[in-house]
């Protein structure tokens, strides 16, 4: 398998695309930390999977949808290190290019119900997988616990950052100094964002979104939530 880098190169961008605008623009590669378990996921995963083995876990568990880039980046990482995974699908296509190289990096592959599925935060729920599958090390989606924050932490000293979903957003928030210039920059695949017609319910604000609130309520827009509850996770 391909070299995790531990240090991602900074690229230094020609000067011709901003020149009189801002001093200088350099650009953190997550991108190149691996070909698959890359960006953002590498980070939260990390000390998940460093977690595991410290403590003697015989497999990790985690959750995401049939195109979940979070699934095949676990499988990958899982792989990489020598620790069984298993992943939890949402719905029962796993007919899907990512779903079948999760399971040629060794995942076993769970499909269930959406109904099912929407029960992955409950804690019965979470105690009867635990039970089925000999008492893995359970993943919250997209890696969104304290040991995905911890990897995000390291992200944090760049303020202009590439941002997904809450676990990134919100803990870069927290650990950028106040008085840098922060910018977020929301990736999209064919330029529409179907999280931008759901409520918000509670998560923790990405960065910019308090303002964003502010002049909705303003001008009388419904207010944007940050992701489709059947959306993958980033």
């Amino acid at each position: 398998m391909d070299t995790i880098l531990k240090v991602p190169p900074i690229q230094h961008l020609n000067k011709i695309w901003y020149n009189k605008r801002v001093s200088a623009i350099d650009m953190l590669r997550l991108d190149m930390v691996h070909p698959v378990v890359s960006g953002n996921k590498w980070y939260k995963l990390k000390h998940n999977i460093a977690y595991a083995k410290e403590h003697h876990f015989s497999a990790i568990l985690t959750f995401g949808g049939a195109y979940s880039n979070h699934l095949i980046a676990t499988a990958a990482a899982a792989h990489h290190y020598g620790i069984t995974a298993i992943g939890i699908v949402r719905g029962y296509n796993t007919d899907t290019e990512t779903l079948k190289a999760c399971v040629s990096y060794g995942m076993q592959l769970v499909p269930i119900s959406y109904e099912e599925y929407n029960l992955k935060t409950e804690p019965d729920y979470l105690q009867q997988l635990a039970i089925n599958y000999k008492a893995p090390f359970i993943i919250p989606e997209g890696g969104a616990n304290e040991q995905g924050r911890q990897g995000c932490e390291e992200i944090a000293q760049y303020y202009c950052r590439v941002h997904g979903i809450q676990t990134i957003s919100y803990r870069l928030g927290m650990f950028v100094p106040e008085d840098f210039l922060r910018y977020g920059f929301r990736l999209l695949k064919g330029g529409v964002d179907d999280r931008e017609h759901q409520e918000d319910r509670g998560r923790p604000q990405a960065l910019g979104q308090d303002r964003e609130h502010e002049r909705d309520e303003r001008v009388g827009r419904p207010q944007h939530g940050d992701r489709d509850p059947h959306g993958e996770a980033a």
